[in-house]
């Protein structure tokens, strides 16, 4: 796989499985081996369409922004702005964060992943 094709599958994880909600592409985008640096992230597609899916519960709404999209190899890292509201407690404030996403793909799929919250 090249770097494009790497970049194209990064943002159809942020654009299409979270912002789109279209939960059923972890099983085409994610490795049956993957497992993530995440504690919260479960392995394979499901720990993946898991971790997706939990932003719905806790937020009525959540969209990532990728702000900068950097490839090299078989790893692409990916700076993402985070808005949303959360469901509970009624009338919390929205929230505003940005996280920073290394991805690494193999065979057009993802395989591992790291992630950290961006200092504001």
């Amino acid at each position: 796989m090249d770097r494009t094709e790497n970049k194209t599958l990064a943002t159809k994880l942020v654009v299409d499985l979270v912002n789109e909600r279209k939960y059923e592409l972890a099983n085409t985008l994610v490795s049956p081996d993957f497992r993530s640096h995440n504690p919260r992230v479960g392995p394979g597609p499901a720990g993946m369409e898991a971790f997706a899916r939990s932003f719905e519960r806790r937020f009525s709404s959540l969209r990532g922004d990728i702000l900068h999209l950097l490839a090299e190899g078989d790893r692409v890292m990916v700076w993402i702005h985070w808005q949303g509201t959360p469901t509970e407690p009624a009338g919390s404030a929205k929230v505003d964060f940005e996280t920073v996403e290394l991805f690494r793909f193999t065979e057009q799929k993802l395989v591992e992943h790291w992630d950290m919250q961006a200092a504001q």
